[in-house]
């Protein structure tokens, strides 16, 4: 299919995640966001569902002193695990996607793929 006949849904999300009391961040060693995505084909509709899958590893701030906090609606990473051996914990977080487009707008399946374009991220204090 030639560029001008291409067509393309974009998505910005924005999300924040945080870190449980005593996983905090102290050295971000590396941090990437892949697309873990399946695509379906169903007679009126495609259905694209998954996640984007947030994996890093960093050292642990061991002086880390900010007083406890509470916060009911705040989204935790789903996993850190810290390696005996170095040190190094990795994280793994995964933002869910189900994304719903009317068969009719789509010409060929084999077409129809995800893909993250840019990412950004901050850590704040």
């Amino acid at each position: 299919m030639s560029q001008d006949q291409q067509s393309s849904l974009r998505f910005s999300v924005e999300e924040s995640v945080w870190f449980q009391k005593g996983q905090e961040v102290g050295e971000l060693l590396s941090i990437s966001l892949d697309p873990d995505i399946t695509i379906q084909e169903f007679d009126q509709y495609i259905s694209i569902r998954g996640a984007l899958q947030l994996t890093g590893e960093y050292k642990i701030d061991e002086d880390y002193n900010e007083e406890e906090f509470e916060y009911a609606n705040l989204r935790f990473v789903n996993s850190v695990e810290t390696r005996e051996e170095d040190g190094i914990s990795q994280l793994v977080h995964r933002f869910p996607v189900d994304i719903t487009i009317p068969r009719n707008r789509i010409g060929d399946l084999e077409e129809v793929y995800v893909t993250i374009e840019s990412f950004d991220y901050d850590l704040s204090e």
